[in-house]
């Protein structure tokens, strides 16, 4: 996902996007997960984290904190 340089920049749309990211990326690691290819999973695991960080980061800086619940495995 993409994101204006700076951050006063970002809207809710930017932190609805994050969010919609990051439960794309942990839906990905879930489907696919498999013990059996412990190094792809942990790097969907990897990239689920990466999308989470950035989704609560733009829900802060935005302001939008009721989007928090929206995120995977949050509440």
């Amino acid at each position: 996902m993409r994101l204006p340089k700076d951050v006063n920049n970002w809207t809710l749309a930017h932190a609805i996007a994050a969010v919609k990211a990051a439960r794309e990326a942990f839906d990905k690691y879930e489907r696919l997960y498999s013990a059996d290819h412990e190094q792809r999973t942990n790097e969907l695991y990897g990239l689920y984290m990466t999308a989470e960080e950035t989704a609560r980061q733009v829900i802060t800086a935005t302001s939008s904190t009721s989007l928090m619940a929206e995120l995977p495995g949050c509440c």
